[in-house]
């Protein structure tokens, strides 16, 4: 009895080790730009702290000017000089142009993935993306709905009136306060 114990608690230890140094193996496979050490499971997550773009420039400080970061399980990398975005969004533009696969996206978008911004890249996606500059978004289109927008932003802006009103009638009761119409 104690030896079958012993014999199968050497096999998860063998395991165990087998696991480790396949997965060491694995990530020096990869090409992948500098890291600071992170933690099992939540990844880099403990050295963001707020504000997040000053976190990442200190950290792109640190450790150089392209950094690849673990948000729990989910690979980010930070491309903080110009000169490496440009050769991200010139020459590895179609590395870059997919969108990652979220479990989320079968039930929150239109018809799995279908569009503009979530479309992964490939004809669908490109004639998406002519059909839209060219009908949707040309000059002619834009100009013929600037009327329609100036009447949105400006119903927009009186909403925003009236709620800070509101806001403000609430807070300050009966205490000399300056509203939002003293904004107008």
């Amino acid at each position: 009895m104690e030896a079958s114990l012993s014999f199968t608690l050497f096999l998860v230890l063998i395991l165990l080790l087998y696991l480790l140094f396949s997965a060491k193996k694995n990530n020096t496979k990869k090409n992948l730009p500098p890291s600071p050490p992170s933690l099992p499971f939540i990844g880099h997550l403990h050295l963001c702290r707020k504000p997040l773009h000053r976190c990442l420039a200190r950290l792109s400080a640190l450790h150089g000017p392209v950094l690849f970061l673990r948000f729990g399980t989910r690979p980010v990398l930070v491309v903080a000089s110009p000169a490496a975005a440009d050769e991200c969004f010139t020459t590895h533009d179609i590395t870059f142009a997919n969108r990652p696969i979220l479990p989320s996206r079968k039930y929150l978008l239109y018809k799995n993935n279908t569009t503009l911004d979530f479309a992964n890249y490939g004809p669908y996606w490109r004639n998406f993306r002519r059909v839209a500059t060219v009908e949707v978004l040309s000059s002619h289109r834009l100009r013929s709905s600037s009327d329609a927008r100036a009447h949105e932003v400006r119903s927009m802006a009186r909403e925003l009136l009236r709620a800070c009103d509101a806001a403000a009638d609430g807070l300050a009761k009966g205490s000399s306060r300056r509203g939002c119409s003293s904004l107008r």
